[in-house]
């Protein structure tokens, strides 16, 4: 172990926050890396298994938890950080960096999403933070495909990405583009329509490239279905203002439903409605690998 002198000079080396300035990644820097995101993770586990707690209770430790969570990715060394509008740098970087950079990322963007998941008082409720995340979740797993040549024996297992990453975001913005095509003006989060219509449609072809050998084989197909029939629905519906020009009995579509109305009353019996109430309700810390359907 070094001393005196030699541990002088290591650690001016290092930033105020413990993180070496030489812009070399090394192991213990990758480690260090994992080791944070692993302690946010395992208070968002402790909440979510541990007793309940009251809404007020759960909104002050999820304030504290986005808050740590953010100062630690932003800590972080540039190097290990990944900027979505950085295209000149992501040309340029290593396959092995650019797994590593889109790991992190994908994970800082994991726990914030179950810190946005976590029940208010036994309930789940969709906030715009949440669904923000679950773009940018979507949006790195549009990433990945378009990048898949750098995956080869690197940090990231394509399949598992989609699988922890892309379904439990692709969930969320399906079910929320679903309500508020069918209730307009009843709108909580702000929906960039076209953007999420694009990202589900590539998403339903990174879908399909998963093969019948991978796990959650069955969890994949199902999920391509929904998103398919979501959008069928959301794209066949008229015009907001064309439906509110028109009375019911002169349309043919039904009064919107209202948006905390039950996902089954939405959907008709072939769009498998029992499994798309299971993605707007499932608690992710717990079910986010469990393939209930094999």
């Amino acid at each position: 172990m070094a001393e005196g002198e030699e541990l002088e000079i290591i650690k001016n080396k290092l930033d105020s926050n413990g993180w070496s300035t030489s812009g070399k990644i090394y192991p213990s820097t990758v480690c260090r890396a994992w080791m944070f995101m692993s302690l946010i993770r395992d208070e968002i586990l402790e909440i979510s298994l541990g007793p309940p707690l009251s809404a007020h209770e759960t909104q002050l430790r999820r304030d504290e938890l986005k808050r740590r969570s953010e100062e630690i990715y932003f800590q972080m060394p540039h190097e290990l950080r990944w900027q979505p509008d950085d295209v000149e740098r992501h040309r340029s970087m290593s396959a092995f960096q650019f797994s590593l950079q889109m790991a992190l990322y994908q994970e800082y963007n994991m726990n914030k999403f179950l810190i946005n998941r976590l029940p208010d008082g036994g309930s789940f409720s969709v906030k715009q933070d949440l669904v923000d995340t679950a773009r940018k979740m979507l949006d790195g797993i549009l990433v990945l495909c378009a990048n898949r040549d750098k995956l080869t024996n690197n940090a990231i297992d394509f399949v598992c990405a989609i699988v922890y990453h892309g379904i439990p975001s692709a969930a969320i913005l399906s079910v929320e583009l679903l309500k508020q095509s069918k209730s307009p003006q009843d709108w909580r989060v702000s929906l960039p329509r076209s953007e999420i219509i694009q990202n589900l449609s590539i998403f339903i072809g990174a879908l399909e490239w998963v093969r019948p050998s991978e796990g959650n084989y069955t969890l994949c197909i199902r999920m391509r279905k929904v998103i398919k029939r979501i959008l069928d629905q959301v794209l066949d519906l008229p015009p907001p203002y064309s439906r509110s020009s028109r009375s019911p009995e002169n349309s043919g579509f039904h009064d919107p439903a209202p948006a905390d109305l039950a996902i089954s009353s939405i959907l008709g019996p072939q769009d498998e409605p029992d499994f798309l109430e299971w993605l707007n309700s499932v608690d992710w810390t717990r079910d986010i690998l469990q393939d209930a359907w094999t």
